[in-house]
């Protein structure tokens, strides 16, 4: 599939398309030596921006399953802490720890 080539009668034209806002613009470039550098520059845009997204992606996929570890131990952290409070004598009261009165 050749993306911005569009076909009328036996011709082949490159249109450059770019959304403004909600709508879809096109800038037309004919069908010669300006179409064939506009669609050579757009294939080396859409590569490089291909690639970018795998590096990044290379990047996300550790980072994301250490956040997923972290947050597995950020749940034992508080539950052991929960434990440990609960067991010195305090309670939780509105979201704050506080010594038990003892009467």
């Amino acid at each position: 599939m050749r993306v911005g080539w569009e076909q009328r009668g036996e011709k082949s034209y490159y249109y450059r398309s770019f959304r403004e806002g909600n709508a879809v613009r096109k800038v037309y470039f004919g069908n010669g030596r300006a179409a064939q550098i506009a669609a050579e520059q757009d294939r080396e845009a859409r590569a490089r921006r291909r690639e970018e997204r795998k590096r990044l992606q290379d990047f996300e996929g550790p980072l994301i399953r250490l956040d997923g570890w972290m947050m597995e131990l950020h749940k034992y952290i508080r539950i052991l802490t929960e434990a440990t409070l609960l067991v010195g004598g305090l309670h939780e009261h509105h979201g704050m720890w506080r010594r038990k009165h003892c009467a």
